[in-house]
């Protein structure tokens, strides 16, 4: 719904959030390439616009802010930045070479209006309508059929300018005759154009050849948001027509004329119709009327400079959902700006360098509207950190008695609740806060909402010094709460968090909207503990190593869990241990250890013949061990001649006393203790043959 203007008598009118800017006027496309997104409440420039157009240009963004489609008079782009319908009769040199205004009650179907430009050498194609849809072509939008420059009225100036029936069912669309006095004003609804019941208004100047040019039908027209006004530049007349329009008839009525001292290009009114603004074309000036200054003279004598370009050539004025006008200045890579429009003289503020269309070059045009899209009123603010006076306004004080401010903060105490129609305001605490301005006029209450967020200075802390463990890494993050980030002065370091492994300083400086905060640290690189096992070694059967992980360790595990400095190995395998010390940085060392095998060795021969040597028979160890052990040696006919179980003991090559002969003997050992044994190498039970010689 749109804030209309109403009058009640006798009891209390409370209007709350939806008393904000229409955002069907949040996103901007003109000039060459340029474009501003108004969401954040502060312009931002765009860089992905389609469109280059010397002047006349149109914008629409959906209810939600979601941008529709623009224009310039000939082509449409879509939200995609692509052209959905070429070769419409308007002209990017037509001073507003057209406005989309929505079908009412449709979300999807809007209509594109065109006016022609004069310019010598253009063709008059006169006041047309094209309709677009965005569900076609598979939701990239498209020319409805039979749809397509539609006449309306053959003889047009390059004016057209639209806002909203008073009764909200519909949208005026106005239009100048060419060769006339004639405003024509159509009336948009769901049921489409009401293209045969215009209605007529011969009031003002005739808009025609004038002097061998057609000056006359160049320069803006406008309507005040609310409605109830219009005006028109008439460049070739060096006057600015201020007219009333009816927004419940669509009349206009009772022309004041308004001189300017060279070439008047573009108008525009404060939200509330306070003041009327309008730039030079060939001039350095910028023009504030007062339109409650009284009679039609009053209002005349009412003229004031309130800006000064810095180079000639003024281009068209714009209201914006911010609540300040926006001036186009050709050739240039910024708007100029009026901050308060609904203030008197110099304290409207003009600001030559408004806003910074981020290499993007401006030219004489800014997107048309339906203007009843900037009727509201709504709560103006600078400001947001912790340690500033935030100021509040109201973007329109006309027919307001008083205003009481309530910011939501109720630790200031008395502070939190003030009456006045500008207030300041200390914020106690960083936050969210929901600031209200209740607006009395007689005997009617408007409650306006607004959130402020508040934000802390910026505020980083690194912690205490550091202790790492050399190889380790020290992390230090800040939180991304800040704009800017350099860490140790080098610029590779733009982030909220920075790692290193020296030994040394650390410091940051970060940066947000309210300053800026150092911070300073030290890193610390510990030495690991020592620990040294040995090399890789081997061990016998039935015997231990003693391990040593060293002393002075603030603390010690092997792995098996065992906690003490030494560990006694008592069989093969791979061991390791992690020593810690005090900073809990970590040394670890591992060791194998390889079992001796334990073997068996018997001669091929012997002789027992007395001479001492090689006289016996009897086996050999790798080592002396204990072990469970037979042996047992027969002849060739499988006579048992020898058995023992002492691996000591001697075969001395006799057999019950007497000598055996020369011959081969089988003797097998069964070494059975050795089952599963790391150490036992070969099969338990073993068989070979000796020869016994004489």
């Amino acid at each position: 719904m749109f804030v209309r203007r109403i009058i009640i008598i006798g009891f209390v009118i409370i209007w709350s959030c939806p008393i904000f800017a229409q955002k069907e006027g949040l996103n901007w496309y003109f000039g060459g390439n340029a474009g501003l997104n108004f969401h954040t409440g502060n312009p931002v420039p765009l860089f992905n616009g389609a469109l280059s157009t010397v002047e006349g240009c149109s914008t629409i963004s959906s209810p939600s802010g979601k941008l529709m489609f623009y224009t310039d008079g000939i082509t449409v782009y879509n939200s995609k930045h692509n052209i959905i319908a070429n070769g419409l009769t308007g002209s990017p040199d037509a001073t507003q070479s057209g406005v989309i205004v929505p079908v009412p009650d449709d979300t999807t179907r809007f209509y594109v209006f065109t006016v022609s430009s004069l310019g010598v050498g253009q063709s008059f194609d006169g006041f047309r309508y094209t309709l677009i849809d965005s569900d076609l072509n598979n939701g990239n939008g498209g020319i409805v059929e039979d749809k397509k420059n539609v006449m309306i009225y053959p003889s047009t100036t390059e004016r057209v300018s639209s806002v909203h029936h008073q009764n909200e069912y519909g949208v005026w669309v106005i239009m100048h005759e060419w060769e006339s006095d004639r405003f024509r004003s159509y009336l948009v609804t769901a049921a489409g154009i009401d293209i045969d019941n215009p209605v007529l208004s011969n009031s003002g100047l005739y808009h025609g050849p004038h002097d061998g040019h057609n000056r006359d039908g160049i320069g803006y027209m406008k309507i005040s948001p609310d409605g109830r006004k219009l005006a028109v530049a008439v460049m070739g007349s060096n006057v600015v027509e201020l007219f009333d329009f009816d927004d419940l008839t669509g009349v206009v009525s009772n022309p004041v004329m308004l001189p300017v001292d060279s070439v008047p290009y573009g108008v525009e009114f404060s939200a509330g119709a306070e003041y009327l603004y309008a730039s030079e074309r060939k001039g350095y000036n910028i023009y504030q009327w007062d339109l409650l200054s009284g009679s039609e003279e009053d209002i005349k004598t009412s003229r004031e400079v309130i800006g000064v370009l810095e180079n000639p050539f003024g281009g068209a004025l714009q209201m914006a959902s911010d609540g300040k006008i926006y001036i186009a200045r050709k050739s240039k890579f910024y708007l100029s700006r009026i901050n308060y429009p609904y203030l008197h003289g110099l304290a409207c503020d003009f600001e030559e360098h408004g806003i910074d269309l981020g290499g993007r070059q401006c030219k004489e045009g800014l997107p048309t509207f339906i203007q009843s899209y900037f009727n509201n009123l709504w709560i103006l603010n600078e400001n947001q950190c912790i340690d500033q006076q935030i100021q509040f306004t109201i973007n329109s004080v006309v027919n307001i008695d008083s205003i009481q401010w309530d910011f939501g903060d109720p630790d200031a105490g008395i502070n939190n609740i003030v009456w006045s129609d500008t207030a300041f305001h200390f914020f106690t605490a960083p936050g969210k806060y929901s600031v209200q301005a209740t607006l009395y006029h007689l005997t009617t209450q408007t409650l306006l909402t607004t959130e402020v967020t508040i934000l802390p200075l910026p505020k980083v802390d690194l912690g205490e010094d550091q202790t790492i463990c050399f190889g380790d890494t020290a992390t230090f993050e800040v939180g991304s709460n800040f704009d800017t980030y350099l860490w140790q002065s080098s610029a590779q370091f733009q982030s909220p968090v920075y790692k290193t492994s020296e030994e040394g300083e650390v410091w940051i400086r970060v940066t947000n909207t309210c300053g800026v905060d150092y911070d300073t640290t030290f890193v610390f690189v510990q030495p690991l503990p020592e620990v040294e096992l040995g090399v890789d070694t081997v061990m016998k059967y039935a015997s231990t190593i003693t391990l040593d992980a060293g002393y002075g360790h603030e603390s010690v595990i092997w792995q098996d869990g065992s906690t003490m400095s030494d560990y006694t190995v008592d069989y093969p395998g791979t061991f390791w241990v992690n020593v810690f010390d005090e900073y809990n940085c970590k040394s670890s060392d591992t060791i194998t250890i390889e079992p001796i095998p334990f073997q068996i060795f018997a001669p091929t021969a012997f002789t027992p013949n007395g001479d001492d040597l090689n006289d016996t028979f009897f086996i050999r160890t790798s080592y002396d061990i204990e072990f469970e052990y037979e042996m047992m040696i027969f002849n060739r006919w499988g006579e048992l001649l020898f058995e023992s179980a002492d691996p000591l003991k001697a075969w001395d090559g006799t057999f019950e006393g007497n000598q055996c002969p020369t011959e081969v003997y089988v003797w097998i050992i069964n070494a059975t203790a050795f089952n599963d044994n790391a150490f036992f190498s070969g099969n338990k039970l073993l068989k070979g043959t000796v020869t016994l010689l004489r």
